[in-house]
């Protein structure tokens, strides 16, 4: 029970933030909401309850259903994917290297999620499906840690050049702070991907055993709470942030 309600968060979270910020997309026709937004939908609802529907991780191979994994598999790799492209289109649009590293991330993606499919439609009867998926899921874990890596590590640069034109009056408070909600955001989900490589090369299930789902629920709203403020902050939220920056505020 504990594990379908952490899961039940972490999509209900991903769900609604990333509908959000389609929805702000389909307004403003801003890249960074589009993709933001695409990516959690696709890493929440569309991955994982496809990946608990299809009988990974339950279920030996041959009961798999392909169909639905292979549509679990394509939804990591997109939603991981467009992580990597809101990184290079928000701080690196004109970076050469940042666009090879983003094209190369999204052509490994694609490479990994035709190699799961193939393992669960190709491998031995009557093997368990956590030991088929094993070094794929590791694979894909690598890349979620290092996208969302990526976006903390930029969203802290910009945040601190930020605060310093702030306090020269250059930039507003609320941009500043949308930098950091960034940052926190980020920096979360890449920490949770730590944690999670950590539990897989130990043998555990992720999704299935209770702490590693219970932390991807917490992990989840933290990172949507977060994404939510930066793009579709409340006007109690704003004028917070702004008492906060008024002189003799602490």
């Amino acid at each position: 029970m504990g594990v379908a309600i952490a899961i039940g968060l972490m999509m209900l979270t991903d769900a609604v933030v990333g509908v959000v910020l389609l929805r702000l997309a389909a307004r403003t026709h801003k890249r960074p909401e589009l993709l933001m937004g695409l990516g959690l939908f696709c890493l929440g609802p569309v991955s994982q309850l496809s990946n608990v529907l299809s009988g990974v991780g339950r279920l030996p191979i041959e009961d798999v259903s392909l169909p639905i994994y292979a549509f679990a598999a394509g939804g990591s790799a997109l939603g991981i994917g467009c992580i990597f492209l809101f990184v290079q289109t928000v701080f690196r649009p004109d970076a050469g290297w940042a666009r090879s590293f983003t094209w190369l991330s999204l052509a490994s993606l694609a490479a990994s999620a035709a190699w799961n499919v193939h393992r669960v439609g190709s491998s031995a009867p009557g093997t368990p499906s956590e030991q088929v998926l094993f070094w794929p899921g590791l694979i894909v874990l690598a890349f979620f840690t290092l996208s969302f890596g990526w976006a903390a590590v930029e969203a802290g640069l910009y945040h601190q050049r930020a605060a310093r034109q702030a306090r020269i009056g250059l930039l507003e408070p609320v941009v500043v702070n949308r930098f950091l909600l960034w940052t926190l955001a980020s920096a979360s989900a890449s920490l949770l991907g730590v944690f999670l490589m950590a539990v897989h090369l130990r043998g555990a299930m992720v999704g299935l055993d209770l702490i590693p789902s219970v932390v991807i629920g917490v992990v989840s709203v933290v990172t949507g709470a977060g994404m939510y403020l930066a793009f579709v902050p409340p006007q109690a939220y704003l004028s917070w942030v702004q008492g906060r920056a008024l002189p003799g505020r602490a």
